[in-house]
């Protein structure tokens, strides 16, 4: 549950936290020079331990499948849907236009 109150209570926690410990600032200078993570893998590599992982792992698996069966029932119902929306179109442009032209004959 989101209470603006305790966050704002929170915020300013740690603005008293910053100009205490921190000066005001906070440095962050020498610490994230680039040098410190290992040199990222080649996408291959990458996506083998993605495929291996789904593969074996069972609920990864059954969520894998159950996103792919969502995605096609969505592709359906969203078809459907603009074929419901085209037909109710037509049928009301038909009948207002039956109305009017009654009106004027």
């Amino acid at each position: 549950m989101f209470r603006a109150y305790e966050i704002r209570c929170l915020g300013g926690w740690f603005q008293e936290m910053l100009n205490k410990y921190a000066g005001c600032q906070v440095n962050w200078g020498g610490k994230f020079s680039g040098n410190d993570l290992p040199p990222t893998p080649p996408k291959e590599q990458l996506m083998d331990r993605y495929r291996s992982h789904v593969v074996n792992c069972r609920s990864c698996s059954s969520a894998y499948k159950a996103l792919t069966a969502l995605e096609v029932i969505l592709q359906i119902v969203s078809i459907v849907s603009i074929g419901f929306v085209a037909a109710t179109k037509q049928s009301f442009m038909s009948t207002t236009v039956r109305t009017t032209w009654s009106r004027w004959l």
